[in-house]
């Protein structure tokens, strides 16, 4: 067994969940990438929108390469903080760390970064986790673990929703098994209980976000994406995930409430390929929700469903179809920076 002595767990740090008080949001600026060299124009405008609204509810830092700094400060104006960093994908919740705390101070796990399982050769990302957190003057715990931050889903009270395809897959970490696995993610994220699943949402370019098919709004209540055509490949995810977790109780011992949000009609690229579109694609911010909308007949009626599910929260749905067609989306394009 390895011995962690040094880790983030033995120094009392633990991930909380997302809808916990932040102190802002770190949102990576759009980059003329291969991905988004056709929409990044859109893309910058789309991150402008999403940077204007997330600052509606709390501070905000873009992160933003040296040569785009001029750009962005004159598309986000004098109010919006920006960090300057040397990255290739803005999608930070990928590539940067998971933000730890503790009862007095934050933290951060920086992972290993290989460029989602070598689908895309991303080499200047490969440090962005540790150069991130350094920025943020946060004490840094460096895994040899590979991952992205959407691979996972917490509660906050020491359960984590992991995705095989990601984890476990020979691209990423073919020397581990899944307890190996489950070690580090103890260590690294203060987890006590590791809840696994497997295929992941169809049209995810990373190969295992957690966050497009299961999102945990609570100790005990777990959103579900729910396709209704009997053809479509993420319908036999959720009905997998059903299963999956109907079996599981939280660590208080109760079992999941399971809620089904509607998932959007399916578009694609003009490449033919299947665009990302889930409306589990959420971003909390305090007293708020960041709900995607895709110009789809939906969109109402998940608004409507939100506002239930969240009482006293601001749900402010906001168009950002660029980012999608990029293989982007809110989730991933921010990092919450937790309060302590």
């Amino acid at each position: 067994m390895v011995r962690f002595d040094n880790s983030p767990a033995a120094a009392g740090y633990f991930l909380p969940p997302e809808w916990a008080p932040q102190d802002g949001c770190l949102i990576g600026w759009p980059v003329a990438s291969d991905a988004l060299a056709e929409v990044i124009d859109y893309a910058r405008l789309a991150a402008s929108a999403l940077a204007r609204h997330v600052a509606g509810f709390e501070p905000v830092i873009v992160v933003v390469r040296p040569e785009d700094k001029a750009e962005a400060r004159l598309a986000l104006g004098p109010d919006i903080e920006l960090l300057t960093l040397d990255y290739a994908c803005p999608w930070i919740r990928d590539t940067g760390p998971s933000l730890l705390v503790n009862e007095d101070a934050c933290a951060a796990s920086a992972w290993t970064f290989n460029g989602w399982g070598h689908r895309v050769p991303v080499k200047q990302d490969e440090g962005v986790a540790a150069r991130l957190a350094k920025a943020l003057n946060l004490d840094i715990y460096e895994s040899a673990l590979v991952l992205e931050g959407g691979a996972f889903e917490v509660d906050g009270r020491g359960t984590v929703l992991a995705s095989r395809e990601c984890l476990l897959s020979k691209e990423r970490n073919p020397a581990l098994n899944e307890a190996q696995v489950e070690e580090r993610l103890v260590y690294f994220l203060g987890a006590r209980n590791v809840v696994w699943v497997d295929d992941g949402f169809d049209g995810d370019t990373s190969g295992g976000r957690v966050g497009l098919s299961a999102r945990f709004i609570g100790q005990d209540r777990i959103l579900l994406n729910a396709p209704k055509e009997e053809g479509d490949p993420n319908r036999a995810v959720a009905l997998n995930l059903r299963r999956t977790l109907s079996d599981r109780r939280c660590t208080h011992g109760h079992t999941y409430e399971l809620i089904d949000v509607p998932q959007p009609e399916a578009r694609f690229s003009m490449d033919g390929h299947r665009l990302s579109l889930s409306y589990l694609d959420f971003l909390f911010v305090n007293e708020g929700i960041l709900l995607p909308a895709f110009d789809d007949p939906l969109d109402d009626q998940v608004a409507r469903q939100f506002s239930g599910l969240f009482p006293g929260r601001d749900i402010c749905q906001i168009n950002l179809l660029p980012l999608y067609l990029a293989g982007g989306g809110i989730a991933r394009m921010t990092l919450p920076l937790p309060a302590v």
